[in-house]
């Protein structure tokens, strides 16, 4: 069992066996028992034979390209580790720490493997085999360890911590014998392996460390509770299952290069299970002829330039409720096609069919759409229109399939059947230009067709798969058809009429939803319609902001600027007066639209709004008194940096426009419905008692926000109006005169409500503010 393998830790960690003066002592006394219950066991406490060591089976998954295979050691014995020796056992100074270090002159493994998996040569998958006795000697091992003891109540020991210092090794030798069924190749590749591993050891020492000092913390910490009759150690204990891959392991060009190395080396071996039959080699040469042949075309045999492939037009009939279009795609170019690469081409033993494995880094689709229908919204039909250019874009695409190939009287080829195991992509996008008439509304949709694609598709892999088996096996036999010279390939064919329908497709709730999303958006472009105009105004805010607009006396707003911002705060026991200088505020343009609606009937829009995150930082001053009882104290709160940060801002409001005559927009009011937030966080520097006043002042904000919510709505209403018709009138080219708002900001805190709560968290302030934090401690009490 693998607990046993890790009882070994012991040996550089048992130094933690008292806590005692004379400890170094007692320890060496411990450990040199241990020397004998190695031999013997300890039956008693559930502890084997350890010298020599027994493992029942250790597996180990190996992906580590170009190498894909399952490897299990069995019956595994460890000798001579009781060989050790401690050459440093030392407590350290003032703690219950102790230092060691400690020797092993070798240990020798023995015991059996049976390795299968593949390793990938070119596109070639290649069988990997090896099964026998394995051998494995360690010499000249050594280590250091910081060892941080517990002395339980009952005088027990524990281990706290256990810290790898360094270790070093002179000499790893590793055996598999009848490897890729030995002979020369298999003690080639032996060499290769020991050539790796310690380059792969050294590279991974941290990772190692860490895997011992948790598994020997553990193990350390059930043996001393065994010895201390607490329980019995390695009872049940489940063989671990290493994985040796790519995301967390480093592998360093070394390694890597004497990977493809064994790879090379494992494909070269003699044995027939490695050699490729004449019909992948067949196939193999098939592909790369026709790679070429799609650059070039084949005129002889009627194929045109593949790459890129050029289809005239395909027309498509949309017929999802509430959808009742027909859009056809034309000009199309399909381009990046013969970038395919085969990561499996495989011929099933005893049949001729082949299994394949392939991968397309991306394929890039552009042409022309003209898209024309209806959609139903509520009673009413609204006209669908779009035309311009396409873009589809297809990243990571991998597929598996199965092929059952003819192999015709006259050696040519043909498929008898084509079976589409799996596939998978990373990532597509699409967007067609223009849609809607182009602008905000344009891109909204085109996201919510990005949303829809990869759902709808998800949902009907069974109809692409057999849509694809179908043409595909068309195709490939008129290929193969072709360049036998049998007949000319792609003259004549139509281009096929795609329906989209409840009738034959599967349209989950989740596809029928955006759909849905899909014909508000639509509906909502009408040239009637208030958002389409607004969002495109929120768009062009967005961008104003980072650069302002001196012509309409408009700042930079990301970050925007508050030059001053006087607050009087008359809450008791304060009487005090604040001042904030050079306030920056930024994170307020990643403002994300979640909802945008028109009330029908109304110039009113339902808005929902996303912060991400709000940064403020500015210089503070804080001056005034606060009254202690019937004392009055001066308050000298500070003066500095101060920052602020809100992260997770949520809101809702409701906007009523005004449609003037020239067509312009103005804000006649706006309301905050909702807000919440998921963090506040303000530090005041330089403030006194900041290890005190800092954390009362992060949990006083969040109760004065959620008290004076109806101010703040107050105030925010206020300050948005001004902006916002600031803003409409500069870009409608009415000029105003008056200074824009955000330069200097006064707010008069003495309207603010205070709870019971409120209170008592300025109370401790003022407590703390007038020196006198024990106060403050026993009012928080």
């Amino acid at each position: 069992m693998w607990v046993r393998f890790a009882l070994f830790g012991l040996v550089a960690t048992l130094a933690l066996a008292a806590a005692k003066t004379d400890l170094e002592t007692e320890v060496e006394a411990l450990i040199e028992t241990f020397r004998g219950d190695m031999k013997t066991g300890r039956p008693d406490i559930g502890i084997p034979v350890l010298e020599p060591a027994v493992i029942k089976q250790i597996p180990v998954n190996i992906k580590l390209s170009p190498f894909d295979a399952s490897c299990v050691a069995s019956d595994i014995n460890i000798a001579r580790v009781s060989g050790f020796e401690f050459t440093r056992l030392e407590q350290l100074a003032g703690t219950t720490k102790l230092a060691v270090s400690v020797k092993l002159p070798d240990i020798a493994v023995d015991g059996e493997y049976d390795l299968k998996g593949r390793v990938k040569v070119g596109f070639i998958n290649v069988k990997l085999n090896g099964k026998g006795p394995l051998k494995l000697t360690l010499k000249g091992l050594k280590g250091d360890a910081t060892v941080d003891v517990i002395v339980n109540g009952d005088g027990s020991l524990n281990v706290a911590d256990l810290k790898i210092d360094s270790w070093t090794y002179d000499k790893i030798s590793i055996n598999l014998e009848n490897l890729l069924d030995g002979g020369v190749m298999g003690k080639t590749v032996n060499k290769l392996i020991n050539k790796l591993v310690p380059t792969f050891v050294n590279a991974n020492r941290a990772k190692i460390n860490g895997m011992i000092e948790t598994m020997g913390k553990k193990v350390i910490n059930q043996y001393l509770d065994g010895v201390a009759g607490k329980l019995s150690l390695l009872h049940g204990e489940a063989t671990p299952q290493l994985t040796l891959d790519h995301q967390n392991w480093i592998v360093p060009a070394e390694v890597q290069e004497i990977l493809h190395q064994l790879a090379a080396a494992a494909s070269s071996s003699s044995s027939s299970l490695l050699a490729k039959t004449d019909l992948e080699t067949e196939v193999e040469a098939i592909i790369e002829t026709f790679r070429g042949d799609m650059k070039t075309g084949r005129p002889d045999i009627g194929i045109p330039v593949l790459e890129p492939a050029v289809i005239k037009q395909i027309p498509v009939n949309i017929k999802l409720s509430p959808f009742d279009a027909s859009c056809v795609a034309s000009d199309i170019n399909i381009a990046r096609v013969s970038g395919f690469e085969f990561t499996r081409l495989e011929q099933l033993a005893g049949t001729t069919k082949l299994a394949v494995s392939v991968k397309l880094p991306d394929i890039a689709v552009d042409g022309e759409y003209d898209l024309k229908g209806r959609v139903k919204v509520g009673f009413i039909n609204v006209k669908l229109n779009g035309k311009g250019p396409l873009k589809l874009t297809l990243k990571g695409l991998k597929g598996d399939a199965t092929v059952d190939v003819i192999v015709n009287g006259d050696g040519s080829l043909n498929v008898a059947d084509l079976k589409i195991d799996s596939w998978t992509y990373d990532k597509i996008s699409i967007n067609l230009e223009n849609l809607l008439d182009g602008g905000v509304m344009g891109k909204t949709v085109n996201k919510l067709i990005n949303k829809l694609v990869p759902t709808f598709v998800n949902a009907n892999r069974a109809k692409i798969n057999g849509m694809i088996e179908t043409m595909g096996k068309k195709v490939i036999n008129q290929y193969l058809d072709g360049v036998a010279g049998k007949l000319s390939l792609l003259h004549g064919e139509a281009a096929p009429q795609l329906t989209l329908d409840h009738q034959n497709w599967i349209v989950p709730a989740e596809v029928q939803e955006i759909l849905h999303q899909l014909a508000a958006a639509a509906s909502s472009s009408s040239s009637s319609s208030l958002v389409p105009r607004v969002l495109q105004l929120l768009e062009d805010f967005r961008k104003m902001m980072r650069k302002g607009r001196p012509d309409m006396s408009i700042p930079v707003l990301e970050p925007a600027v508050i030059h001053t911002m006087p607050v009087e705060i008359n809450l008791p026991p304060f009487d005090a007066s604040a001042v904030s200088r050079d306030v920056h505020v930024s994170g307020v343009s990643a403002f994300v639209i979640n909802k945008l609606e028109q009330v029908d009937g109304t110039n009113r829009l339902s808005v929902a709004i996303e912060v991400p995150e709000v940064d403020v930082d500015g210089q503070y001053e804080i001056n005034g008194k606060v009254k202690i009882g019937f004392l009055d104290f001066n308050l000298s709160g500070g003066k500095g940096p101060v920052t602020l940060k809100m992260k997770g801002f949520k809101g809702t409001a409701t906007i009523d426009m005004i449609v003037n005559d020239d067509d312009s927009l103005n804000l006649n009011w706006i309301r905050f419905d909702t807000w919440n937030f998921d963090k506040v966080e303000a530090n005041l520097e330089n403030v006194a008692m900041a290890k005190y006043v800092n954390p009362l002042i992060n949990k006083l904000i969040p109760v004065f926000l959620q008290l004076n919510r109806a101010w703040i709505n107050n105030w925010g209403e206020g300050v948005a109006q001004t902006v916002v018709n600031r803003y409409l009138d500069g870009i409608a080219g009415k000029t105003v005169h008056s200074a824009f708002p955000l330069n200097e900001m006064a707010v008069d805190a003495a309207p603010l409500v205070v709870s019971l709560e409120a209170q008592q968290l300025l109370d401790q302030l003022a407590l703390i503010l007038t020196d006198r934090p024990r106060l403050a401690a026993a009012l928080a009490a």
